[in-house]
């Protein structure tokens, strides 16, 4: 049970009047509130032709090299932080950022352009705070004409690193 490991595809549309964006704002994902996310992995158009429930495309290859997910954490090694009896839950207000290129999270090779990893990229004790979480752009953005979303397989667990259960 200690290794038990849940997914949830989530989506970031990006509109066609975002298409200059440098930030995008990751709406709150309440499935994953409080959860201890283990691995993540990115979708492009030439793996997932389009995101459900939207019908909206996903990015292309060519776009992921310029976005950057950025999540916004509390401190779980810092036990001053821990509220007591509560696995999961943070008292402070210290903010971690975790910068990481989408192209580190792609690991499917769709063509021989296509940039990937060969792992999963796994995270050690990470508790996003998803309605601070965003996505940056390369200045001047996607320039995308077409609605088009970020596609994320998140890895989570209700189990903290000693194996205490989390409460939803």
């Amino acid at each position: 049970m200690k290794g038990q490991s849940h997914s949830q595809l989530i989506y970031i549309e990006i509109t066609p009047a975002q298409a200059a964006a440098t930030e995008i704002l990751i709406p709150d994902q309440p499935l994953l509130r409080f959860a201890r996310v283990t691995a993540m992995e990115a979708f492009v158009r030439e793996d997932l032709v389009w995101v459900p429930p939207t019908s909206s495309p996903t990015i292309t290859a060519a776009m992921l090299p310029k976005i950057t997910l950025t999540l916004n954490t509390n401190n779980p090694e810092d036990p001053s932080q821990n509220v007591p009896n509560s696995p999961g839950r943070f008292s402070s207000t210290d903010e971690n950022f975790k910068y990481i290129p989408l192209v580190s999270l792609h690991r499917t090779q769709s063509t021989a352009n296509t940039p990937f990893v060969r792992q999963l990229f796994e995270t050690f004790n990470v508790y996003p705070s998803w309605d601070k979480c965003k996505l940056n752009i390369a200045p001047g953005g996607l320039g995308n004409g077409e609605t088009v979303c970020v596609a994320l397989q998140v890895y989570y667990s209700w189990l903290t690193i000693d194996g205490k259960k989390i409460t939803r």
